[in-house]
């Protein structure tokens, strides 16, 4: 019965001090562990090289329209396009479902 009872706290002294150490983290646990970024400014060098090259774009709706033009602009929200016989548009990124080079579309076919 003592037996018993020495291997509860034994137990319970263990489990004690993992979760005292829990917490903390050493060199090696340090760097296995980082948290990844939050941005990879992937979608921003894609838009500065689309935007220096003048690439025609043709960037498809949720709603299923498909707007053809030159980006000339981004922000954090919304894309600015260049349409030749049309007003320049604001699009904001949310309503974007994809785009693509107008370059691309040719191939396709």
């Amino acid at each position: 019965m003592k037996r018993r009872i020495e291997e509860r706290y034994f137990a319970n002294r263990e489990f004690a001090r993992w979760l005292a150490n829990k917490g903390r983290m050493n060199e090696h646990t340090q760097n296995r562990m980082s948290t990844p970024q939050k941005e990879t400014n992937a979608e921003v060098c894609y838009y500065q090289k689309q935007i220096h090259n003048k690439t025609p774009m043709v960037v498809c709706l949720e709603d299923g329209q498909q707007l053809r033009g030159i980006i000339t602009g981004y922000d954090k929200d919304s894309i600015k396009m260049d349409r030749k016989a049309e007003p320049s548009l604001l699009v904001f990124k949310r309503c974007i479902r994809y785009m693509y080079k107008q370059d691309e579309e040719k191939s396709k076919q």
